[in-house]
Parts: C-alpha cells; sequence; structure tokens
C-alpha cells in the first residue's frame, strides 16, 4: 500500500502519512494492477507474438541515437518498440510492470535475468556508505525503480543515467 500511495500521490503522500497507514486494499489492488500485463503478454506470447529480445528495454536510447543520427524515429505515441506504448495500443491504459516488459523481451528466462540485475544493484546499493554521496545515490537509483513497479522498465535505465551525469556535474561544480 506504500508504494500505491507513492506511485499516485508521490513523496507527499508519504510525508501525510503514507507509511501510518497501511492499506490491505490497496496492496492487494496494486499487485493485481502489476499481474494484469503480466497475463496479457503472456496471451500474446501463447498467441504467437515472437519475443522482442530486449528492444524494449533500450527503445528510449535507440530512438534518441536514431533521431541525432538524422534518421527520424517517428512519433513515440505509434513506436511498438516502447513496451507501454505497445500495451496501449493494444489494450488500453492498463499500465505496465517490470516482470510483463522482461516476459515481452525474453519469456521466463527474461523474467529472471532481469530480478537477477535488479537484486544485484539494489543490494550493490545497499552497500553503499551511509554519506551524501550515498544517499544521493540510492535515491536516483531507487526512485526509477519504485516509479517503473507499474509502468514501462525501459525509462528506468534512462532516469538513472540522467541522475548519475547529475551527481557528477554536482560533485564537479561543488570542487570547482
Amino acid at each position: 500500500s506504500v508504494l500505491r500511495s507513492t506511485r499516485v500521490g508521490g513523496i507527499e503522500a508519504l510525508l501525510t502519512g503514507g507509511f501510518k497507514t497501511p492499506a490491505p486494499l490497496e496492496a492487494i489492488a496494486e499487485m493485481g494492477y502489476s499481474l494484469y500485463p503480466v497475463v496479457v503478454v503472456q496471451r500474446w506470447l501463447d498467441g504467437g507474438f515472437e519475443y522482442r529480445n530486449g528492444v524494449t528495454f533500450f527503445a528510449p536510447i535507440l530512438r534518441f541515437f536514431e533521431s541525432v543520427s538524422g534518421n527520424d524515429p517517428g512519433l513515440g505515441q505509434s513506436d511498438l518498440r516502447i513496451f507501454n506504448v505497445e500495451i496501449f495500443l493494444r489494450v488500453g491504459p492498463i499500465g505496465g510492470s517490470p516482470v510483463a516488459e522482461a516476459l515481452r523481451n525474453g519469456g521466463i528466462v527474461g523474467v529472471c535475468i532481469l530480478m537477477i540485475v535488479i537484486g544485484c544493484l539494489v543490494g550493490r546499493i545497499d552497500r553503499l556508505p551511509a554519506s551524501a554521496d550515498g544517499g544521493a545515490i540510492t535515491v536516483v537509483v531507487l526512485l526509477p525503480l519504485l516509479i517503473a513497479i507499474r509502468n514501462s522498465f525501459a525509462p528506468v535505465l534512462v532516469q538513472i543515467g540522467i541522475g548519475i551525469g547529475m551527481l557528477v556535474v554536482a560533485r564537479l561544480l561543488g570542487r570547482a
């Protein structure tokens, strides 16, 4: 229920009591909304859709390089390489989930790989020193992961990259 409160109401929802009032029905609703995209993707795969082989995870980066190199990537709202766009165009506004996106990209093996990567990343973040830099890196990595719980996972890589870039610039400006 805390994840749902944060995702829907932002940090303000936590500050106004998101941790104080556990809501089991909200938690169940959040889990259900996260599972439905997995069911949808499994139906697609059972119906003959092919795996995306990781394309949806890197679609925003690919689109950036396409536009910089002079190739027109087209409108993002119609690019089926972006998982949430594919979900929206094929099913409607049901959201997404990293598990569903990993399933779309590589089946159960894709899900296992993504969960291992996220687990290793969170484990590494947990071992950071309790310092200003450690806290900043923790927020930069965990906030996009929290938001991605019910959305496309692809922007997470870009958001973490931008956040790390901002931390590097802040560090360099601080030294200057």
